[in-house]
């Protein structure tokens, strides 16, 4: 997968001494084509890294079979709409804290906040033994270190996304979206009409 963003700012070569290793992470989630799982299944993730010592190319490379499970509950289903937005995906692939990504803002702002009501849903399922269907999201905890600040999302004046297919508040609470202004009819004599 390409990248969707190159960060090299802070590589640096070193020589290494025999026995030692060095070692690096990353999310595997967006790239420059999109997303890396788009359906649940199974999925080989290799990794191949390749230089040049003294003028020899070299080269390393691994691999691991993943599985990308279906969401288990409603709960689940629902956080899987809010992050599978390509805004989302770019902010994880940002490294999170790129505020002017509005949508996704909202959505993982939303994803946030499913953690204190489904708490207490969850223990009042178990109290009636009704089990965990409650539960928060499995995914909320890959997106643990990468959720915005909610105190300068209150700042920018962002709420929350309460419909995650369409990211709109709109559209769930029965209120229309602001509408666009018609633009007013340009003054070459044309009268304006009012419909």
């Amino acid at each position: 997968m390409r990248p969707f963003t190159i960060i090299c700012e802070h590589a640096k070569l070193i020589e290494l001494e025999p026995g030692q290793s060095v070692s690096a992470a990353t999310k595997l989630f967006w790239s420059s084509e999109g997303f890396a799982f788009e359906r649940p299944g199974r999925y080989r993730v290799d990794v191949a890294v390749f230089w040049s010592a003294q003028g020899v190319p070299v080269g390393v490379q691994g691999g691991i079979d993943v599985f990308v499970d279906y969401p288990g509950s409603d709960v689940d289903n629902e956080a899987a709409g809010l992050v599978m937005h390509p805004e989302v995906g770019k902010w994880v692939a940002l490294g999170g804290g790129a505020y002017h990504l509005d949508e996704a803002c909202r959505r993982l702002l939303t994803l946030s906040q499913t953690t204190a009501p489904a708490a207490a849903s969850r223990a009042a399922a178990l109290t009636r033994g009704a089990g965990d269907e409650a539960a928060a999201p499995r995914v909320l905890a890959s997106f643990a270190n990468l959720l915005p600040d909610p105190g300068r999302l209150a700042e920018m004046g962002l709420e929350p996304a309460a419909d995650a297919s369409a990211g709109t508040a709109s559209r769930r609470s029965g209120t229309a979206a602001p509408r666009r202004a018609k633009p007013a009819a340009k003054a070459k004599g044309r009268p304006r009409r009012d419909r």
